[in-house]
């Protein structure tokens, strides 16, 4: 039930940025409507198509999605707009607190809420994340899924079948039109043309195997220039590989159901075919050709009625309908064969378009804030470009360079969350990484940095700075032939008590690790995690991942 959640999730987010796309495309459409061929208004299409059904798009600084992430982020920082399949957590950082002090225990960390931007995780397996009313629904989706699809294979099925009912056409005049017609498209292989009931009008079928379809009534009455335009009709459909695209639309179509937009594009992008295709004919046939081209199409019409229109998922019998048809005869009767200065723009303008829309959002860039210098080591939330993940690996990407997590964690132990900090203005540049864990009786953070701690920095402060902490070392502990450090640390709390922590510090490849706590570990169980610190690798990826935290 999870993976199906996560399935119709992405089927969301894709629908949604397939939709965006699709509005910039038909403005963009509109306002140059004259300017551009038939053939490009159709390709255009197939960008929206390709972000219906393509489940992974590289990250672009240019994408269209990164310039909406820009401009959300303009207007609210806090709210960013994101189609990242990865889910990113981010910390609220209202209030400001030293990060010595945020322990997993803390308020700060335990009662601050978390944004998720994106809840898709495709590591989701082992529970539900998803409430009850997305599971419904992805349910209602993958039900309509299957009826759809169904619908379609077996309307190929069943084209399929009655290819074997139908009279192979062996009158001389046919083929010898169909021959004409295959030479004049550079089509190698034959077309067989087959007759019978199977619909009112000629069609073109068999996306492996094409052969034309042209009823016995339909080609004993048309003269022999208007069969040759009809079989240059259809064999422009195979040859721009119509079927092909056609058939993943439906699948679109299939998969993107619950959109209703998605409904009136491919029903769009398949009435745009039709003047594409007819463009192309006009291009190989030439200009001389546009009004007989037109007249077969008037002649044609008169003899194909709407009253009984075929269930056709790949269809073209709609290029029929008065609208439509109104559209390819102002169409061809305005025909002019394009430059070839004016296809390379037109081409070159398709690739930026491209670039842009099959393009996902960039990571969006964290919010820097200059530190003073007084307060490098001691640096608030607040002026820290904080990004959280419930996933090791997505800690990896975020972090900007290499560290080590412990393969060991002591029983009934488990990982709950990271946090990466960045001070990129800094001098030297402190960046890390906080790993939380928790037990029953035991809550405790991993700290990696690239600056060592200072005594300073360990201080507890009141609002005013005064240090109300007081620090004590103790004995060094020995692990893997590191020395580590060891630092009691004793704050008074308001009811009088006197919290203590302990603080483990060592240095390893470069890199400053410490591990801190409120209710701290064993030295034993201390040693057991440092010494079992190693380079993150796929078990431990699949290891470091909190279930919990979308919930």
């Amino acid at each position: 039930m999870d993976i199906l959640g996560n399935v119709f999730l992405w089927m969301c987010y894709t629908s949604l940025g397939a939709s965006l796309v699709a509005i910039l495309l038909v403005a963009m459409k509109k306002g140059v409507h004259k300017a551009i061929s038939w053939r490009m208004h159709h390709l255009l299409w197939f960008i929206v198509l390709a972000r219906l059904m393509i489940p992974v798009l590289p990250e672009s600084s240019f994408s269209l999605f990164t310039w909406i992430s820009w401009a959300s982020t303009s207007m609210s920082v806090e709210q960013p707009l994101s189609f990242s399949a990865e889910p990113l957590l981010q910390t609220n950082t209202q209030s400001p607190a030293l990060i010595s002090d945020l322990s997993p225990g803390s308020e700060h960390n335990e009662n601050t809420p978390i944004q998720t931007e994106v809840v898709k995780d495709e590591g989701i397996t082992e529970r539900s994340s998803h409430p009850a009313y997305i599971q419904i629904t992805a349910v209602l989706w993958l039900i309509g899924v299957v009826i759809l699809l169904a619908r379609l294979f077996i309307y190929l099925y069943n084209m399929h079948t009655k290819e074997r009912f139908l009279m192979r056409v062996t009158d001389e005049r046919v083929t010898t039109i169909m021959n004409a017609c295959r030479e004049k498209f550079g089509v190698k292989r034959q077309m067989p043309v087959y007759t019978g009931t199977l619909a009112k009008g000629p069609l073109i079928s068999g996306i492996l195997s094409p052969w034309v379809y042209c009823p016995r009534d339909v080609y004993q009455s048309l003269s022999d220039a208007e069969l040759y335009h009809v079989f240059a009709h259809e064999l422009a459909h195979h040859k721009r590989k119509d079927l092909l695209w056609s058939f993943l639309g439906s699948l679109a179509l299939a998969i993107h159901w619950m959109n209703p937009l998605v409904w009136l594009w491919i029903r769009k992008m398949k009435a745009d075919m039709e003047l594409a295709c007819d463009e192309y004919v006009l291009e190989i046939l030439g200009e001389k050709e546009a009004i007989p081209y037109g007249m077969t199409l008037l002649s044609f019409a008169r003899q194909i009625s709407e009253k009984r229109p075929m269930s056709y998922p790949l269809y073209f019998h709609h290029s029929h309908h008065i609208n439509q048809m109104k559209r390819r005869i102002q169409m061809i009767s305005t025909f002019k064969k394009g430059s070839a200065k004016l296809s390379a723009v037109a081409i070159a303008c398709g690739l930026v378009i491209s670039a842009v829309t099959l393009t996902n959002a960039a990571e969006p860039s964290t919010l820097r804030m200059p530190v003073k210098q007084d307060e490098k080591l001691r640096p608030l939330f607040e002026e820290t470009p904080v990004k959280g993940t419930n996933r090791l690996e997505k800690a990896e990407k975020l972090a900007g360079f290499p560290f080590k997590v412990p393969s060991y964690l002591p029983p009934e132990v488990t990982y709950q969350n990271t946090n990466i900090y960045r001070f990129e203005e800094s001098e030297p540049s402190d960046n890390g990484v906080i790993h939380y864990f928790r037990g029953p009786d035991t809550r405790f953070k991993i700290v990696t940095s690239t600056v060592e701690s200072t005594q300073e920095s360990l201080q507890v402060r009141t609002e005013d700075g005064s240090i109300i902490s007081t620090l004590s070392a103790e004995e060094d502990l020995s692990a893997n032939g590191k020395t580590v450090k060891v630092i009691k640390r004793k704050t008074p709390s308001g009811d009088g008590s006197v919290d203590q922590d302990s603080l483990y510090f060592w240095s390893d490849e470069g890199l400053f690790y410490s591990i801190e706590g409120d209710s701290p570990l064993e030295n034993e169980e201390i040693v057991k995690v440092i010494e079992s610190s190693q380079a993150p690798n796929e078990e431990l990826r699949k290891r470091y991942v909190n279930y919990d935290l979308l919930n």
